[in-house]
């Protein structure tokens, strides 16, 4: 079995969450001191999923995946303030109605990625997606659990079943991969980036050194 946590969308102050009543189009910011709603929109373009707090307390990012795959997933950035939104068209399938999300709120970058192994960046800044890799052939195994930035952007590491890989954020060039002999949910950079926490709640974690990571 996938060892997925879906994380709760909780902004750095946590003062505010993020969520999605029932998967379906509802969105909803809440402050979680009295659970007042702040902010609600209906949204049927898709079901909402996952999403992130950016460095701006106005502006949140969710994603609305069609699960009956006639449009690929989209992220979406929502103004609160204006109540409106930009949108980015993914490259990404719709199998799966939860996308791993990862943002950096220092350099506004963003990465997601899907079940079947794909994997993307985007400038939030530029509205631009800067590179993507698909699936593998063999996907069954492959499926991206968890995604991390590494404390100044430039690196991303996707945590697999059976693997940890490190991406250049900008090129998409693979930096480190390594094998993982057991199955775990949620990986950190640790250690001023030189080390890669492995987490998962009912197991020791896993240091992953970096070090010889070269650019």
């Amino acid at each position: 079995m996938m060892n997925l946590i879906v994380p709760d969308i909780i902004s750095s102050d946590n003062k505010r969450q993020l969520r999605f009543p029932g998967f379906a189009y509802d969105i909803e910011i809440i402050d979680l001191t009295n659970q007042q709603v702040l902010h609600q929109r209906t949204d049927y373009g898709g079901d909402n999923t996952s999403g992130t707090f950016t460095e701006n307390e106005d502006v949140v990012i969710y994603l609305t995946v069609c699960k009956h795959g006639y449009i690929p997933p989209i992220i979406k950035i929502w103004d609160l303030k204006n109540d409106t939104f930009d949108e980015i068209v993914t490259p990404h399938s719709t199998q799966h109605l939860y996308l791993p999300v990862a943002y950096h709120k220092v350099m506004r970058r963003l990465v997601i990625a899907d079940f079947i192994g794909g994997i993307s960046t985007y400038n939030v800044q530029t509205r631009e997606i800067m590179w993507y890799k698909e699936s593998p052939e063999d996907s069954n195994v492959h499926h991206i659990i968890f995604l991390a930035f590494s404390e100044c952007g430039d690196k991303v590491a996707a945590l697999q079943k059976d693997k940890l890989t490190v991406y250049d954020f900008t090129t998409g060039k693979i930096r480190l991969s390594t094998p993982l002999m057991d199955e775990y949910s949620t990986c950190e950079f640790q250690e001023e980036d030189l080390y890669i926490h492995v987490n998962h709640p009912e197991k020791e974690t896993i240091r992953v050194c970096c070090k010889d990571i070269i650019f």
